[in-house]
């Protein structure tokens, strides 16, 4: 499924529950949906648009987590590896660096 995609199906659904104007919020992959929604249908139904948390753009995100994780890697004194296949992350070494980059980027406490 694409974000492409995705849009269609909320523009389906809104024609039969809520025709007319709406408020459009999209968080996180939802925001690529929004977009996509107006990118479109356009924006004459929407009353307003929040995009919150938004992943605008998947290889960008990706990018970003690579030099996070890098950061992470520096932190704890490991040496910068490839850590995208889920049989490295069983690694203790990994799950160090791992712990990391959730204390600092996603629960920003001690998970």
């Amino acid at each position: 499924m694409t974000p492409e995609r995705f849009a269609q199906e909320l523009h389906a659904v809104k024609k039969i529950l809520a025709p007319g104007l709406v408020h459009l919020f999209g968080h996180s992959f939802g925001a690529m949906v929004a977009l996509a929604y107006i990118e479109q249908f356009g924006q004459d139904e929407i009353s307003s648009l929040v995009l919150a948390g938004p992943l605008i753009s998947s290889p960008r995100w990706k990018e970003d987590q690579r030099r996070l994780l890098a950061g992470c890697r520096r932190i704890s004194g490991r040496q910068s590896r490839c850590m995208s296949h889920a049989k490295s992350m069983v690694r203790p070494a990994n799950q160090e660096v791992m712990m990391e980059y959730y204390r600092r980027h996603v629960c920003r406490m001690d998970p």
